[in-house]
């Protein structure tokens, strides 16, 4: 993946976030940086960073994989798949 250096010290997922006002899920990736413990989110519709790469005591590698819902400042994302094969090699 290009937009991710070194593979091995992150893990990518595909979700969604419901939002409301338009009755829509949209699509997010959540890049999880093994090396820091950081979290970025980025809006899959726009290409765009939603939220910058950020440190969340809250999140850890055990809380991500597919089913869960994760809670990051506020919003609620469902985790639909992994974002890469790397990452589900890794995590299965």
């Amino acid at each position: 993946m290009a937009w991710i250096s070194n593979q091995e010290d992150c893990k990518t997922y595909l979700c969604s976030w419901f939002d409301e006002m338009a009755a829509i899920d949209k699509p997010f990736r959540i890049n999880y940086y093994l090396r820091d413990g950081t979290v970025e989110v980025v809006d899959m519709t726009r290409g765009k960073v939603h939220l910058k790469r950020i440190k969340n005591e809250a999140l850890s590698e055990q809380s991500l994989f597919v089913g869960n819902v994760v809670t990051l400042y506020g919003r609620k994302y469902k985790i639909t798949e992994y974002g890469d094969g790397a990452t589900k090699q890794t995590v299965n």
